[in-house]
């Protein structure tokens, strides 16, 4: 009996630490999903948890709504309530076609996408990501890129009105890497120099001088470095061989952590002023 009563007790005491063991987990599961709740529901892009619809034939043609974040919902401006255990297109029937052509590849492939597109919904252009945690359903990570978007559209425009000012500028203008290459000439200076735009591209400045005044060439490279800005007149070579006698206005050129990029320079033709000068000389 009391071998009997020894065993019970082992048994018992096994008991106890093994329901013990069991309730860590399950708070320990209960924290984690706590976490992760918080993360989903705080995060500033939006999520969503879609499960394809599949015809008879095995495609998906629709989506159906399992789980949304409340930036899902800000994103398309829907309401989670409204989307829930609902379809793609019942929610939204004028959805861009383009985004559910990318879903069905997605769901076939398994394979996961990536696009921007403009969304017909909210009217907001969408970063979207898409990718497959398991076989049937669709991970969404949608981020509102509605300001950048319109950023970029303000720097084209802008981009477009100032490079019109410089090409139809009545002074040459040269823009120069930070080794003194070439990588932009506007109208102006091609025609002052009897070259295309095109064939002084990749040009370094000193290319179209005489050869002893190469090195004054270089060393003016080197005071841009400096951020020595200066003026000067300075004899360049046409294609032809002719002289081009130019009055040159450089400036250095550095980025936002102040390293240099390369300089700008603006070109007046004097040389009727200087043949002028010599034929009365």
């Amino acid at each position: 009996l009391t071998k009997r009563k020894g065993k019970w007790e082992q048994i018992e005491n096994s008991g106890r630490k093994g329901n013990a063991e069991c309730k860590q987990t399950e708070q320990e599961l209960l924290e984690s999903e706590k976490r992760y709740r918080m993360l989903f529901t705080n995060m500033s892009d939006g999520f969503g948890l879609v499960e394809a619809i599949y015809d008879n034939e095995g495609k998906p043609y629709d989506f159906c709504y399992l789980e949304v974040n409340p930036a899902f919902e800000s994103s398309l401006g829907v309401k989670r309530e409204e989307m829930l255990g609902r379809t793609m297109l019942e929610v939204f029937p004028n959805i861009n076609p383009i985004a559910i052509e990318k879903y069905r590849e997605v769901s076939l492939s398994g394979k996961p996408i990536h696009f921007e597109i403009f969304s017909r919904i909210s009217h907001k252009y969408l970063d979207i990501y898409a990718f497959s945690p398991e076989k049937g359903k669709l991970a969404l990570i949608l981020r509102d890129i509605t300001e950048r978007k319109q950023m970029e559209k303000e720097l084209q425009e802008s981009e477009k009105k100032y490079r019109n000012i410089i090409e139809t500028a009545s002074e040459g203008i040269w823009i120069g890497d930070s080794e003194g290459r070439t990588i932009y000439v506007n109208k102006k200076l091609a025609k002052m120099m009897e070259y295309t735009q095109d064939e002084l591209i990749g040009k370094f400045a000193w290319d179209s001088v005489e050869e002893e005044r190469k090195p004054i060439v270089k060393k003016n490279i080197e005071k841009r470095h400096k951020g020595i800005d200066e003026s000067y007149e300075f004899k360049l070579i046409r294609k032809d061989g002719s002289p081009l006698w130019t009055i040159v206005s450089s400036r250095s050129l550095f980025d936002s952590e102040g390293r240099f990029t390369g300089s700008i320079s603006m070109l007046t033709d004097i040389t009727q002023r200087i043949e002028a000068e010599a034929k009365l000389k």
